[in-house]
């Protein structure tokens, strides 16, 4: 930091402040490539451990300065300490930078605690924690934000505590969409910036809005933690869980720009399910027909299922239920208990292994180790027993032969053996294993079982059918023998988690959830038995929960078993993705689902068009509209168009007819990996967490768009918050109700 002792430079004429700072610019730039030379020049071939470890940090550190080249820092601090006599000046980027032969900083890190100054709302006594309870004030004179292009800087914006503006966020704001999530560290605002900084020690869920820059944070959060523990080690392998491969490439390059590597980005089944051993003739659903089933309108009365929707709905949310766990863990004992026999292992007369000495190794010995594995370890046990036995037994034998009380001799032999093998084998089948599959359906299948589960669930499931449910579950056993559904993957998990534990896998320092509204508490226990100590951020969006047969209502129900320690719960209200008028007209639509705890997004000061609702006389010239809007659109500067319909039937011939009228567009379907940008063709359940620059939502209608079904008002909610710029409604039908009040 440097002194400035000319009390600011605000008085300054701007053109003057501006060649100075890119004369500084320049001088920092020069630092760099000197630094960047000094840190080439130490890595040298070497066989050494120690330097080769070294190698790693200075490779490490070269990439690092070679990515603050071109952007170096995005602001600067004018700042006094309190009960200090002279201000200081402060640069902060995305890396640190320092002076090597005096460690004097040049550039802050966006994560080190000073750039709280930068990042808090309030510009006097302002705290940074420089230690666990300790913590120094300062008062903020200016901000001042870096708009930089040709690697030169084009302008600035300084925010002092009477403009209070911040005109580099609202610059942002008004910039098209990309194809990829890109890092927000020049713009976190302060409620944002809590977030990230919190505690990593308990569990944090964080509620966001629409747009509240939830996903951004999260992958923040994670750079922030690596920073902050970089010293001790203990947080340094991270993982996220996506909702589907097609959002983790949508989010892939911030975590590179950000400076974190070795992250392991996945869904949530992708990640559960190499954990459990199951025959290779086995494989889990995904949930595609199911959302379909409940996604679409009037699908609780569809003709030609086996069970009714109702019962296929309760099924489901009975195995997200902590109370699935609780009726496993009765199993799992029953079964523990019976794993050894309350036999003697009999080999002969004279040698006999009492079962309580048996079952002392099993339970006592090897608590420590997961049961199959403690079963392992006890055939090891009792097979080297039985080793020594039958060599001390061979040798009796062989000395009685040779005082001639025997005549035979090898054939004597060989049936001592052959005597102690078999009652081993005998023996071994006795001590009990477990087929994670089998173990689990023949549990789910009986009426009993369920009635139990139902009890253990509490009063919101006391009217679920227990037979039903249990037929549900039998029936899909009879006729999928070996097909399990993606709402068993939980249990699967767990049996295998109780019964075989985790291998040789390292317990993850911070795990991140996004769209975790879309899980229910079962799920999310699974996930946290990954953790290191339950350190989890967990976030999503209730008002976006839109499957009935899965996910949450209500964020309290994570708080009862799910974790160990306290969980905490903060929340993101403002809406930085969609203008006023787009995010007015959704939360309008939002109204009409009665939740109370749903709080509406507060979208922040940046106008725009009016959503605009047009009808056509046929979907043909919906179609054709649809096709010109989107050319005038990407003319117009806006390339990244959705088409948004309910379901992905739908979609499939929305795509057929506008490629067949010679729109350039792609359908997203579900099995898509990776997003192209453009105009894009996709479902509303699979366009959460994505944003495009402008929205069209296909024939809403009533017939489609229930507007007492909480589950419809949330899908059209989910659509309309994806617009940055314009929303559009094209129909044909009549409306639906949820559009009343627009």
């Amino acid at each position: 930091m440097e002194h400035d002792n000319t009390g600011g430079t605000h008085l300054l004429d701007y053109e003057t402040e501006l060649d100075r700072e890119r004369k500084h610019l320049g001088s920092i730039r020069e630092h760099i490539e000197r630094q960047i030379q000094a840190s080439g020049a130490d890595i040298k071939l070497t066989d050494d451990f120690t330097e080769l470890a070294l190698n790693v940090l200075r490779t490490k550190e070269v990439e690092q300065l070679r990515k603050s080249r071109v952007r170096p820092y995005f602001a600067k601090l004018d700042f006094l300490e309190k009960d200090q006599p002279y201000p200081e000046q402060a640069y902060i980027g995305r890396f640190g930078l320092y002076e090597r032969s005096t460690m004097e900083p040049l550039v802050l890190d966006w994560r080190s605690p000073m750039a709280n100054l930068y990042y808090e709302h309030s510009f006097t006594d302002v705290p940074v924690e420089v230690k666990r309870g300790s913590s120094l004030r300062f008062d903020v004179d200016r901000k001042r934000q870096f708009e930089m292009e040709n690697n030169e800087i084009e302008r600035f914006f300084d925010m002092t505590a009477a403009s209070g503006t911040n005109r580099l966020l609202l610059e942002r704001l008004q910039q098209r969409g990309e194809q990829k999530l890109r890092d927000i560290v020049e713009t976190i605002q302060a409620e944002q910036n809590a977030v990230l900084r919190a505690d990593a020690r308990q569990a944090l869920i964080v509620q966001g809005a629409a747009g509240s820059g939830k996903t951004t944070i999260a992958l923040h959060r994670l750079a922030f933690l690596a920073y902050s523990y970089r010293d001790r080690g203990t947080f340094d392998n991270f993982l996220i869980i996506a909702p589907n491969r097609l959002f983790i490439d949508y989010i892939s390059d911030v975590l590179p720009d950000l400076g974190i590597e070795g992250v392991v980005q996945t869904t949530w089944e992708d990640c559960l399910i190499p954990f459990i051993p199951l025959p290779k003739k086995y494989r889990f659903t995904d949930t595609s027909a199911k959302t379909a089933l409940f996604l679409e309108h009037g699908s609780s009365g569809k003709a030609g299922l086996p069970h009714k929707p109702e019962t296929i709905l309760q099924a489901s949310r009975l195995r997200g239920s902590m109370a699935m766990k609780k009726l496993l863990d009765d199993f799992i004992d029953k079964r523990v208990g019976q794993m050894v026999p309350e036999l003697d292992l009999v080999l002969s007369k004279a040698h006999r292994m009492q079962h309580r000495e048996i079952q002392r190794k099993f339970h006592t010995d090897f608590r420590h180790y997961p049961y199959m594995q403690r079963r392992k370890r006890l055939l090891t046990v009792l097979k080297q027993w039985k080793e020594d036995c039958l060599k001390e037994a061979v040798q009796t034998l062989e000395s009685r032969i040779k005082q001639g009380e025997y005549a035979a001799t090898e054939r004597r032999v060989a049936e001592v053996r052959e005597q102690y093998r078999r009652k081993f084998e005998e023996y071994c089948e006795k001590v009990k294993g477990v087929e994670i599959a089998s173990f689990y359906r023949n549990i789910v299948s009986k009426p009993a079982n369920i009635a139990k589960l139902i009890q253990y669930a509490g009063a919101d499931f006391a009217h679920y059918d227990a037979e039903r449910i249990a037929a549900y579950f039998a029936d899909r056993k009879e006729t999928h023998p070996y097909e399990l559904e993606w709402e068993d993957i939980a249990s699967a998990f767990y049996l295998s988690y109780r019964f075989y534990g985790l291998g040789k896998t390292k317990s993850y320092s911070h795990i991140i959830v996004d769209e975790a509204q879309d899980f229910a508490p079962f799920q999310m226990f699974a996930l946290r038995l990954l953790s290191s100590g339950g350190s989890m951020t967990i976030l999503g969006d209730l008002a976006q929960s839109i499957y009935p047969y899965r996910g949450l209502t209500n964020w309290d129900d994570l708080r009862e078993g799910v974790f160990e320690t306290a969980v905490s719960i903060e929340r993101l209200k403002k809406s930085y993705r969609s203008t006023v008028e787009i995010m007015t007209a959704a939360n309008r639509v939002l109204r009409h689902w009665d939740n109370p705890h749903i709080t509406p997004a507060e979208p922040v000061l940046r106008h725009g068009d009016e959503p605009k609702t047009e009808r056509f006389a046929s979907e043909d010239e919906a179609m054709r509209a649809v096709a010109a809007l989107a050319e005038r659109l990407a003319h117009g500067g806006m390339p990244n168009i959705a088409v948004i319909d309910k379901t992905v039937a739908h979609c499939k011939s929305v795509h057929k007819k506008l490629t067949g009228l010679g729109a350039d567009a792609r359908l997203i379907a579900g099995k898509d990996t990776r997003y192209e940008g453009g105009m894009s063709v996709v479902p509303i359940y699979l366009s959460k967490g994505m944003e495009f620059d402008a929205v069209i939502v296909l024939n809403p209608s009533a017939a489609v768009y229930d507007s007492s079904r909480p589950e419809d008002v949330k899908l059209l909610y989910v659509a309309m918050t994806r617009a940055l710029h314009r929303l559009y409604v094209y129909h044909w039908d009549e409306l639906s109700g949820l559009f009343d009040s627009l």
